[in-house]
């Protein structure tokens, strides 16, 4: 059976209601109505001057940013603003309407804003060089693809790709400039750095403190690494079939000139390796077993 709605007896005083119980439970529930609006409007006052209270003394006492305060400040608008549209009671008409909460608004504003993306800031910070950091040091020799010998750096301040292996001018120290794979490479022998001038040859500097001198390191497809300079983008390390050094303006990342391959130096002791340095492979100290000499033993008819 269907309750019947109960009158609002202050709006309506010539309406009597049918029997005296119904009267009594409208009553009751109006009563107990506003008791709970009552109760719930106290609650989200006190919320609302403790999150007053909180803003203040963060603003004083921790001496944060306005931006923090603002924002507290609006979250508690924002509350204080939602707890009259939501609850029903003694207010006007024109405020009891669907509220846009505060949660939704920022939500949306959060979904609006795109991730976060590092990869401007490391191609910057991969531009400068690292005047801080402890710089690390790798002892090998550049093999040319196409000459088929070794880099070296000349005491005439020349470069080419005609190095045999273990040569003394073949020996390069690289060392690393920045986080990017940027590094200077230079001859242990003389000293020197190689370094590309403007129209694209390369020459040994003493200070290889300029960008010209810096090479990033390219690993390719093939395995084979390509080293363009940090100064000229675009311009590679490349050398001919005779070991001469190409004009860097006429090469390409694909080309063969541009192909090189790290390689120890013949007779690189132990005593020389250095951090991140490529290690030979273990000689084991016995080859065989107690079971593979009895065996071997057996097989031979015992001689």
């Amino acid at each position: 059976m269907r309750k019947a709605p109960c009158v609002n007896i202050q709006n309506h005083h010539s309406a009597v209601p049918e029997k005296p119980i119904q009267d009594l439970h409208c009553r009751e529930e109006q009563n107990f109505r506003g008791l709970l609006v009552a109760h719930q409007w106290s609650i989200h006052e006190a919320i609302f001057e403790l999150l007053q209270d909180e803003a203040e003394n963060i603003e004083v006492r921790l001496s944060v940013s306005n931006e923090l305060s603002r924002l507290l400040q609006f979250t508690a608008l924002c509350f204080y603003a939602q707890s009259i549209l939501i609850f029903p009671g003694p207010f006007p008409v024109h405020f009891r309407r669907p509220p846009v909460t505060c949660v939704s608004h920022i939500a949306r504003q959060n979904s609006a804003q795109s991730p976060p993306n590092f990869k401007h800031h490391v191609t910057e910070q991969s531009r400068l060089s690292d005047r801080t950091s402890r710089r690390l040091t790798r002892t090998y020799q550049l093999y040319s693809r196409t000459s088929g010998k070794h880099v070296q750096v000349l005491a005439n301040k020349r470069v080419n790709a005609n190095g045999d292996d273990g040569a003394v001018h073949a020996k390069l120290e690289v060392e690393t400039d920045s986080f990017g794979s940027r590094v200077r490479i230079k001859g242990v022998k003389t000293g020197y750095y190689i370094c590309m001038n403007k129209r694209g040859k390369l020459i040994g500097k003493r200070k290889g403190r300029g960008k010209d001198c810096i090479f990033t390191e390219i690993v390719l497809e093939n395995n084979y690494t390509a080293l363009q300079n940090a100064k000229y983008e675009g311009w590679y390390m490349a050398f001919t079939r005779k070991g001469r050094p190409r004009k860097a303006s006429k090469t390409k990342q694909h080309q063969r000139e541009a192909h090189f391959m790290k390689r120890l130096p013949r007779g690189h002791l132990l005593s020389e390796r250095r951090p991140f340095d490529v290690l030979p492979l273990p000689v084991p100290v016995h080859p065989f077993s107690k079971r593979t000499k009895h065996s071997h033993h057996q097989r031979s008819g015992g001689r």
